[in-house]
């Protein structure tokens, strides 16, 4: 028998991912609201999820880093 692999997704990135498609796709509702403007909704949209990622990242604690 082979050794069990590591999880392609944790659940910690799983919910980074789902986080930042939240925050990312509000921004977007809210900016096409404001404006109309289909390319500059989504261009919002991405912006604020990939910043929200980062955020996440950096606020939600790695469990297999054991600082003390």
């Amino acid at each position: 028998m082979s050794t069990p692999h590591a999880p392609l997704f944790t659940l910690r990135l799983a919910l980074i991912l789902l986080l930042a498609l939240v925050c990312g796709g509000v921004a977007g509702l809210l900016t096409w609201l404001a404006g109309d403007n289909i390319p500059a909704a989504i261009l919002g949209g991405l912006t604020a999820a990939g910043l929200s990622a980062i955020a996440f990242h950096n606020l939600i604690e790695n469990p297999s880093d054991t600082r003390d």
